[in-house]
């Protein structure tokens, strides 16, 4: 904005060329700090710090973001997760179940996998739920899954019954490679 003032544009806005930047693996974002960084820093230094974190691979964290955002894979993933849970259920019961896996319950189990650090900010519950159905999907597809591993994550559990959801998540990262931290 020119203009009005003795002040030029330049000296409208903060310097920001001295605020040390990094990456929060556990908010997935960015970190913006004033506190004073050494800047001799290595990246291995940069992982061990208790404020400045690094993810293990951007291309991962980036791939990783991509798979959770996915629509269509999370679509794919809801129908192969409403009847992986139902056979297990099935197989559990010995009766024909057919059931729909509600949002609460996955977002919850993305929630404790450490998946909603990875999403935007602001989305809701069946977003989150979402996210969990792509990863399914897209390790399904990919052939790094079966359905009967699906099936032996997802055997009822009275208790916690995120317990399944939330073994299903960690096997699925391990298997296509974006294990977090």
């Amino acid at each position: 904005m020119a203009g009005t003032g003795d002040l030029s544009a330049r000296q409208h806005h903060l310097d920001t060329s001295k605020i040390p930047r990094g990456y929060n693996v556990e908010t997935g974002r960015c970190l913006q700090s004033t506190n004073p960084v050494n800047p001799d820093l290595t990246l291995e230094q940069v992982g061990k710090s208790k404020h400045l974190t690094a993810p293990r691979s951007a291309t991962n964290v980036e791939r990783l973001a991509r798979i959770l955002r996915d629509r269509k894979l999370a679509q794919f993933g809801d129908s192969l997760l409403n009847f992986s849970y139902s056979l297990a259920l099935t197989r559990t019961t010995k009766q024909p179940v057919g059931v729909k896996v509600k949002d609460k319950l996955l977002a919850d189990a993305a929630g404790k996998t450490g998946l909603r650090k990875y999403l935007p900010r602001r989305v809701d519950v069946g977003d989150v739920a979402n996210s969990l159905e792509a990863l399914v999907g897209e390790a399904w597809l990919l052939e790094k899954v079966t359905l009967e591993e699906i099936v032996a994550c997802l055997v009822p559990d009275e208790i916690d019954q995120s317990k399944g959801f939330i073994k299903l998540a960690q096997l699925t990262l391990e298997r296509l490679g974006l294990e977090i931290a």
